[in-house]
């Protein structure tokens, strides 16, 4: 029964994919583009990467939610987008993001979301984004930096009491002889978190390299574009701000909505 319904659909989405109806109407609008021809080879690529995924898909699909009006927008916003894909990559993900849609209709809607984000992304984006996750699930950026940066903030408010003395006050302090008995335990917790945060930096050196333009061939103004894009649109965030000697920029870590693009536009 499984196999006569996937054969049946197979058959469904080979003739909508043969008549395009879609296609046409919006195929006019470039018709006189200079580029046209590319971007009607980059469509072809895209419809024979969808077909050869669904033939050699084990798994079952629902027909009628392909008939479904959400998913023949999700289809047809899809299509406009491939003739702008200027790699076989990017068609991939946008193939695996329709037949995420195409499996679950809940799902049209992220679907819907992720194939804009991807249609703005660049090879390079992607590239980026993908090193952050991974350095992210190797360390846990985040809670490292966070750390990093409690520390650093604790020890410069130490070092600020030990230099203006006469300004500690505390409960307890009632004069200035008792602010001054404070010193020692303060220098003591300053010399504790130095330790910390050497062994901190020590753990994180081996991850530093990927925060470098180097690291991508590319230049440094470039990579700041890169990230800076990335930032504005929720994919990364920056880790490093209110940090004691950290530009804007620095210490990039990859959001929760990042790590889910990743994920959803991956074969599964």
């Amino acid at each position: 029964m499984q196999i006569e319904k996937k054969e049946a659909f197979v058959s469904f989405v080979k003739a909508g994919l043969s008549n395009i109806p879609v296609v046409g109407q919006f195929l006019t609008e470039i018709l006189f583009e200079l580029n046209g021809r590319v971007k009607q080879e980059r469509l072809n690529n895209f419809i024979e990467i969808l077909k050869e995924s669904i033939e050699n898909n084990n798994q079952d699909f629902d027909i009628e939610n392909i008939k479904s009006e959400d998913f023949g927008d999700l289809f047809e916003g899809v299509l406009k987008k491939s003739i702008y894909a200027k790699s076989k990559e990017k068609l991939i993900a946008f193939k695996n993001i329709l037949l995420k849609g195409m499996r679950d209709n809940s799902q049209i809607n992220k679907c819907e979301i992720f194939s804009e984000l991807l249609s703005n992304l660049s090879n390079k984006h992607i590239e980026i984004l993908n090193v952050h996750k991974e350095i992210f699930e190797k360390s846990k950026f985040p809670v490292s930096y966070s750390r990093k940066r409690d520390l650093q903030n604790e020890l410069f408010q130490i070092q600020q009491k030990i230099i203006n003395k006469d300004a500690i006050v505390t409960e307890d302090a009632i004069d200035y002889s008792e602010s001054l008995d404070m010193i020692p335990s303060l220098e003591s917790r300053g010399e504790e978190i130095k330790s910390l945060l050497e062994q901190l930096n020590k753990n994180l050196e081996d991850s530093e390299h990927f925060r470098e333009h180097g690291f991508y061939n590319i230049s440094q103004s470039d990579h700041l574009f890169y990230l800076q894009d990335l930032s504005s649109k929720a994919l990364l965030v920056d880790e490093g701000i209110g940090g004691i000697g950290t530009e804007s920029f620095e210490i990039m870590t990859i959001t929760t909505l990042g790590i889910d693009f990743l994920n959803f536009i991956k074969e599964s």
